[in-house]
């Protein structure tokens, strides 16, 4: 599980390279539609502060925004 401030790395489509990652609350649009999971923990780029992961832990809430 992973918490508000944690580290990690993942590969970041923007810079194209693989980042070290913060954990951080952010509203998250769904590609392709016109739907936001608000407050959703996801990993985001140190380098360009894009969003870069979702864990999958922030299942339920997409699930839930994506159902209303």
């Amino acid at each position: 599980m992973f918490h508000m401030g944690q580290k990690s790395k993942a590969i970041c489509e923007c810079c194209e390279k693989i980042v070290t990652t913060t954990f951080k609350y952010r509203d998250v649009k769904i590609k392709d539609k016109d739907i936001v999971v608000p407050h959703l923990l996801v990993g985001v780029c140190d380098t360009c502060d894009e969003t870069v992961s979702i864990p999958s832990t922030a299942t339920p809430q997409i699930k839930e925004a994506l159902n209303k």
